[in-house]
Order: C-alpha cells, then sequence, then structure tokens
C-alpha cells in the first residue's frame, strides 16, 4: 500500500518537516526502536505479526501492522484496559494494514491478529507518547512593524505530535491566529513560518517587545517567545542651510532624519545671540527624512548685518521632544553672502 503521507500542513502558514515519520525496523526483544516510533517491546510477536511502526496515513496518525497471510484475518489494537481502539481487515493481498489512532497518546498496546474465533498472533508495545515542544522563536522588523515569525516545534517522544492551531502574540496583547494540521516525527522538527506584515499595525512603544507563539498539539499547549528591541525616535540632522536675504539672516532650512524604529513627535528651534525662533511640532517617521524651516522673515531676522566686514554669525539648531526635552544640537557658521 502506497496510502502514507509525507507529513502534511495546510492553512495560515508554511510548514517543513525537518524530519521524516519513517517506518523502523522490528525491534529486537526488550529493544526500543532508536527513534521511538517501533515503541518497547513488552512481548514478543508470534505468528504472522512482522513489524509494528506508527506512520501518518491518510493525514491521520496510525499503527502500521505488517504481516505475512495466506487468507484474509482481522487485526486489532486493545489499550491496556482491553478498549479495542480500532480493527481493520488485513488481506492476503498485501503485506501491512494501518489501524488509525488520532488521539494518539502513551500506554501499552496489543496488537492481535485473530480470523473469526482463533487469535493466530498478538504482540505488546509501550509508548511514552508524543513530547512537543517549541524549540526556536525568531522574528522579523522594518522598523517599528513586525513583519514575519518562525518557529520550530520538536518531538522528543515516540509517537508523533498533533498541530492543531498556533497563536502569535505580541504588545498589548494583539494576536492572530492561525490553523496548522500538522504533525512532528519522533525526534524531528516542524518549521512555522508566518507572514505578519498584514496582521498587526504599526508599534508605537519604544523598549522591548515580547512576541510569543503558543501552539495547540491536542494534548496540551507549547510556546514560546522571542524579544526585539524598538529604538525611539531619534532625530539626526542631515543639512541645515541658513538664508541671507537683503544684509539679513531671515530663515534656516534643514533637513532631519528619524534613525530610530518609531514616529515621533518634535520641534527644532533656530538661535543666533541676536534672536531665536522655533518651528511649530511636526512628525518624523522612522527611516525617512523631513525637510522643514524656521523663518524669521525680515520683521524678525535672526541676524541683520549692515557692517562692511561680513562677520561670522554662529547659529544654534536644536532639536526638542514635544515634552521640551533636547534631543540633538549643532552649531553652525555663517556670514553675509558678499555682494
Amino acid at each position: 500500500m502506497n496510502r502514507r503521507a509525507v507529513l502534511a500542513g495546510v492553512g495560515g502558514a508554511t510548514f517543513t518537516a525537518i524530519a521524516g515519520c519513517a517506518a523502523s525496523r522490528e525491534p529486537e526483544a526488550n529493544e526500543t526502536d532508536e527513534n521511538g516510533s517501533g515503541g518497547a517491546e513488552t512481548g514478543g510477536t508470534d505468528g504472522p505479526i512482522e513489524s509494528i511502526d506508527i506512520d501518518i496515513v491518510d493525514g491521520t496518525r496510525s499503527f502500521v501492522v505488517g504481516y505475512d497471510l495466506d487468507d484474509y484475518a482481522t487485526v486489532l489494537v486493545e489499550t491496556s484496559d482491553g478498549e479495542i481502539i480500532q480493527e481493520e481487515t488485513a488481506s492476503p493481498n498485501a503485506d501491512e494494514v494501518a489501524i488509525g489512532f488520532e488521539e494518539m497518546r502513551g500506554g501499552e498496546y496489543a496488537f492481535i491478529v485473530r480470523r473469526e474465533s482463533d487469535m493466530l498472533a498478538s504482540a505488546t508495545r509501550s509508548y511514552s507518547g508524543p513530547e512537543p515542544a517549541v524549540t526556536s522563536v525568531s522574528t522579523s522588523w522594518d522598523q517599528n512593524r513586525l513583519m514575519a515569525l518562525e518557529a520550530s516545534v520538536g518531538n522528543d517522544g515516540d509517537m508523533p505530535s498533533r498541530l492543531d492551531a498556533a497563536r502569535v502574540t505580541t504588545v498589548e496583547d494583539r494576536d492572530a491566529l492561525f490553523q496548522v494540521n500538522a504533525f512532528v516525527p519522533p525526534g524531528g522538527l516542524q518549521l512555522l513560518e508566518y507572514d505578519l506584515s498584514n496582521q498587526f499595525l504599526d508599534i508605537e512603544i519604544p523598549g522591548e517587545i515580547t512576541t510569543s507563539i503558543t501552539v495547540d498539539t491536542g494534548i496540551g499547549i507549547v510556546e514560546d517567545s522571542d524579544v526585539h528591541e524598538l529604538e525611539p525616535g531619534t532625530p539626526e540632522f542631515e543639512r541645515i542651510e541658513p538664508i541671507w536675504g537683503r544684509g539679513m539672516l531671515t530663515e534656516v532650512e534643514f533637513g532631519i532624519r528619524n534613525t530610530g524604529d518609531i514616529r515621533r513627535d518634535i520641534y527644532v528651534q533656530a538661535s543666533t545671540k541676536k534672536n531665536s525662533i522655533e518651528t511649530r511640532e511636526f512628525v518624523i517617521i522612522p527611516g525617512r527624512t523631513t525637510t522643514k524651516d524656521v523663518i524669521g522673515g525680515i520683521s524678525d531676522p535672526f541676524y541683520k548685518d549692515v557692517s562692511d566686514d561680513y562677520p561670522t554669525v554662529e547659529l544654534d539648531v536644536v532639536a526638542y521632544s514635544a515634552d521640551g526635552e533636547e534631543l540633538i544640537s549643532t552649531t553652525v557658521t555663517t556670514s553675509r553672502p558678499e555682494e
């Protein structure tokens, strides 16, 4: 039969199975299969049972029993309490049968082959069960926008772990929910990748931003988080141009860039020993340069030069936060252009 599925994932994410849930050989007596998929053998096999594995068949976690039969028979799996999980017909034209067990969990299981009332074979296996855990989380940012998250989910158990859904949560409890529908094989990893560029608005809070992912595995929640530092809006002067006219310094034009991660309200003040003028508040955008000017005009110039020796004028330019904190300052020298 060829119904075994490579670990499948559909929904709102990209999934990559790092390790497959390959069939294992039949363990020797009292031996645990190296990757756990065979389980610990607590009773030997007899008759036509040749192997017992766990795999994903038609999208369902299943016990796969290999056999050698010359006529039809029934294969069933029982819990240690005698509950029959499922039974399937084994055909002599095949060599294995899959017995679905979606709510797979640890325990001791009996595998029985019978024909009508006659038991042809039996074997017992003990499993610790799935043991999923988020092993790594990383985030990608464009300034103050969370663009993507990537997480790996591992499984230290000896049964495949099912991943049902994932929730990504960031500052102010903003979250996004994704369906997963994937499996993690014993000893394997499942990579979850989420495009979040349209999921969250720009974050306007500086400091450490924690983004967490919680994954519903059917048997509980596993989670981990990543921390990213958002720098406050940080102004940096790119150019300052004093403008003269009619022997007067009447205007200062400047370009100011926000080298931080979030928006910020600021104002700029330009001063000489003769006069001080400031702009109204304006917003600087992360990664952008804003051009503004401080205008005194003819009636209120920064400096008026009526001499013939063209003196040098010192011009102090300071950027302040909206609440008056000095953020950056610089001094430039200028003089009236010769006429």
